[in-house]
């Protein structure tokens, strides 16, 4: 064996194993796919905001059954402008606690839009990402193809 065909046989080699490694990567990608680790990133994430958001909902529920208790108290006894000023400050406590209510559900929403948004555009990025590594791969894998048959055709003449 001379030293042209062992620099064919080098080559091919080279060649033929990139063509493999990337038909097995081309094949594998469908495999794994790092947008669905975006998905539940994002999920967790929401969560966490509604878990914080019940702890918060639930104190003020609380304090709403306690305001809702005293006046349900005050309303039994009811017997002079003491009464009804206490009465007056308990209703305005109360609808104070319903727009905080409306304010934390407001909160959160704005909260999951902004989750949203944010991993909608990590996804749009990894998808573009992603789009171009294949176009990589498939230009790899045509190159490689391309010097598989080069070199074949190089070499015939010494094989005969």
């Amino acid at each position: 064996m001379d030293v042209d065909q062992f620099a064919f046989y080098v080559f091919f080699l080279v060649a033929a194993t990139v063509f493999g490694n990337t038909v097995l990567r081309l094949r594998q990608r469908r495999l794994y796919d790092p947008g669905l680790r975006i998905r539940n990133a994002r999920a967790r994430r929401r969560q966490g905001v509604s878990s914080a958001a019940l702890l918060a909902e639930r104190e003020l529920a609380d304090r709403r059954q306690r305001v809702v208790g005293a006046l349900a108290r005050d309303a039994s006894a009811l017997s002079g402008p003491a009464e009804a000023a206490e009465e007056d400050r308990l209703r305005r406590e109360l609808e104070s606690l319903r727009e905080a209510f409306e304010a934390q559900r407001e909160s959160v929403a704005r909260e999951h839009e902004r989750i949203d948004r944010e991993a909608d555009e990590e996804l749009a990025r990894y998808r573009r990402r992603r789009r171009t590594a294949l176009a990589c791969e498939v230009a790899l894998l045509a190159l490689s193809l391309a010097a598989l048959v080069a070199l074949v055709a190089a070499a015939a003449p010494y094989f005969r």
